[in-house]
Parts: C-alpha cells; structure tokens; sequence
C-alpha cells in the first residue's frame, strides 16, 4: 500500500514552514544570504566577462589585481572587522557607537599610509622605466581597494547589528551599479583588467555611501575613542593579524608560486575553472560573517549548546548547497563551458578539484569561524602556522609535476590539516564550557 499523506498532514506541515520561515532570525538569516547570492553572482558575471573577452594575459592579471584587494579585505578583517563583530554584541549601546567609531577612523591610519607608499613607489618606477601602465593600474588598484575596505566595515557594522534590510539595499545598489558598468564595457568593446577592477570600485564606493546613510549612524573623528578601540581589540587582533597573514600565505600564494613557475597563463587556466566554482566561495564566506555576527550573540545569551547546534545547521546547510551545484554543475556542463570559450578547453580538469577543494573549505572555514566566537585567535594563529607550511611546501613540491593541479591538492591538504586542529580544539572547548556548567 503505497504512502499517501492526509490533508491534516499536509496543513499541519504548512503551518510548521509559515511558522518557521516567520521566525526572525530565519528571516534575518534568508536576507543575508540572499544579499551574498548577488554578490556572487556580480563576482562570477565580471570575471567572466573578463575571461570571455580579453586576452588570458589579461585576464591573469584581474585576477592578480583582485587577490591584491582580498588580501587587503582580509587584513581589515583581521584588524577591525572580527574584532569587531565579535566584541560589540556585549557592549551596551552607548559604548557601540564609540567603539565602532573608534575602529572606522583607525582602520585609515594602517591604509593611508600603505597606499601614499605604494602610489610613490609606483610612479618612481614607472617614471624610471618610462612605463606608465604599472602606475594608472596601481592607482585604479588603490581606489578599488579603498571603496572596498570602506564598503565591507558599512556591512560589518550592519552584520554585527543584524540589520539585514539594509545590508540587503546595499547589495542591490552594489549590483545595478556594476551591472550598468559591465554592459557599459561590453558596448564599448573596452573589457580590460584595470577597468573590470574600476567598474567594481565605483560599485563599491556607491553602495557604501549608501549604507552609510541609510544605516544613519554617526562616526566620531576622536584621538581618545580611536585609542581606546584599538587598544581593546589589539589583544585580539594582533593573533588574527599573524593568523591571516599565514591565511593568506596558504590560500593566496599557490598564485605566485604557479605564476613564476608556469607562468601567468596557467594561472589563467586555473581560475577559470575556479571562477565556475567561485559562486560558492562567497556564499560559504558569507555565511561565515552570519556565523560570526549571530553565533556570538548566541554564545552570550543561550551558551555552548545552543552555539555548537547553530554551527552543525550552518555546515549542513553549506554541504547541501555546494551538492545541488556541483550537480547543477553537471547537467549544464555543455552550456556552462561554452560561456568561458574554446581558449579555455583545458581548464575542464580543474573544475572538479576546486569542487574537492570547497568541500574542505567548507569544513575548515566554519570550524575556524566557530574558534573566533571563542576568541580563540592565538590558538588560530599557530594552527595557521602548520597549515601554511604545510601548504606551500606541498605546493613547490607538486606544481612541477602536476602542475595547476599540484597547486590545488595542496590546497585541499592544507584545509583538512587546518580543519583537523579546529575540530580538535573546538570539541576539546565545548566539553570545557559543559564541565562547568554542570559544576
């Protein structure tokens, strides 16, 4: 007798999903989500343009110059926006806005100077070699990375408040904004690196002007409250700070090492294939800001239990969207392909291990957010000390063999060591925080 659900089942599951999908923190949590889906989708659709339309030299060095930018992204999270978020949800209000002020002007005293440098630097070179290619993408490299350190603190503070609504508006500012710029590229048959960086440097700076405003808070330019936030969040952040830098030396550096020993071409290859996948990436990074924002709240008010359930839910739900991609993926592998052009035919064997290597990913970023809510950022620091190493070594030693996939099977080692060395210090925390409990 076959299974048949009667029409009370039926209401009564209805009636769950309303109910469950009415739930603020499930409304907040489908918002942010939605917000980070066009932000992939912008990411995928101006990287693509780029690999379709220009050269692969061309396209190699977007994706050098936009590494450049998430380094750079990363350092602020190391130094402002982790601290931040993990610090403000036990603040009372009246020391949230000093704080948050504190960390936006401080955040430009480590910048200014960096990029003043860069751009000096820059033109001395370029003055020497009388080439000034290097120096106009340096400047539009300078720009794009200000409008983004700008932009990401608008939407840490709007992350940390879980003001999701206007997180959402600014993404939808973000995306029409590049959307117009990219069709502005493509009619005018202008695709180039230095612009694609340009076009999402303007996209950045107008939906950071919007957050700011329609967010309506008020930075104070103080000395004292500059000092005061830095001076708090400094012992957590010069861990973070030694723990993206080792980060990015693992995740990042198979670039450089593929570049100088293969060349920029193969490179090219790599991230082509990457692009495909890249879509995930940022939702999986994304959803690590909601796991950051929300599990410290979490962890303040309802304890360890309640936290470890809400980082189980996070990685199922991760694990199953990266499935239904990889599957749609395959049955639109033709047509997917056929977006990238016959120029990149042998980047088809790469796609399946950046597939491998999210998957790891996944598991390593959720575990490694989940020590940040512990303020485990010393811990971080030395786990991404073997991590590293580990990586890079495994890296100079299969490239010349392998070849771009060398680089990326380092990359998935390098994330189950790092994942291994979390998992171990988180289950060993949380029996901790329970012992106590119970006493």
């Amino acid at each position: 007798m076959p299974f048949v659900i009667s029409n009370k089942g039926l209401n009564l599951l209805n009636n769950y999903l309303i109910m469950f999908l009415q739930r603020p923190i499930v409304r907040k949590m489908t918002g942010a989500i939605f917000a980070q889906g066009l932000l992939s989708v912008v990411n995928f659709v101006i990287g693509l343009t780029i690999a379709r339309y220009a050269d692969k030299k061309e396209y190699g060095l977007f994706v050098i110059l936009f590494s450049i930018i998430g380094i750079l992204g990363s350092y602020q999270n190391a130094l402002v926006n982790t601290p931040l978020t993990v610090l403000l949800p036990s603040k009372v209000s009246s020391e949230k806005e000093s704080f948050i002020s504190g960390l936006y002007f401080g955040q430009w005293l480590f910048l200014l100077p960096l990029i003043i440098i860069g751009i000096i630097v820059a033109a001395i070179y370029s003055l020497i070699e009388g080439d000034y290619a290097k120096l106009i993408s340096f400047l539009i490299l300078s720009f794009t990375s200000s409008t983004f350190i700008l932009r990401e603190f608008v939407r840490t503070v709007d992350y940390s408040k879980l003001r999701i609504k206007s997180l959402l508006l600014m993404d939808i500012i973000f995306t029409i904004s590049t959307a117009l710029g990219i069709l502005i590229l493509l009619v005018s048959h202008t695709v180039t690196s230095n612009l694609g960086i340009g076009i999402l440097g303007i996209g950045y700076l107008i939906s950071a002007i919007f957050g700011y405003f329609n967010a309506q808070d008020t930075y104070k330019p103080r000395l004292n409250l500059i000092k005061t936030s830095l001076v708090e969040t400094w012992q957590f952040s010069r861990w973070t700070l030694i723990g993206v830098t080792l980060h990015e030396l693992k995740e990042r550096g198979y670039i450089y090492i593929v570049t100088i020993l293969l060349g920029i071409v193969e490179i090219a290859d790599m991230s082509a294939a990457r692009l495909l996948v890249t879509p995930i990436g940022i939702f999986i990074t994304s959803c690590g800001k909601i796991l950051l924002a929300k599990g410290a709240d979490i962890l303040d008010r309802k304890g360890v239990s309640v936290f470890t359930k809400f980082v189980l839910s996070i990685i199922c739900i991760l694990i199953s969207i990266l499935g239904f991609y990889v599957f749609f993926l395959w049955i639109c592998h033709d047509q997917i392909f056929s977006l990238l052009g016959e120029k990149y035919s042998k980047s088809e064997g790469f796609v399946l291990l950046w597939e491998i290597y999210y998957f790891t990913f996944i598991l390593m970023y959720t575990t490694s957010i989940s020590l940040q809510v512990f303020k485990e950022f010393k811990v971080l620091a030395n786990y991404g000390i073997i991590s590293a190493a580990l990586t890079i070594s495994i890296c100079f030693f299969l490239v010349p063999y392998f070849r771009g996939a060398g680089a990326i099977i380092s990359l998935i080692i390098g994330e189950i060591s790092f994942f291994l060395l979390c998992l171990h210090r988180f289950v060993k925390i949380s029996a901790s925080c329970k012992s106590k409990i119970e006493i």
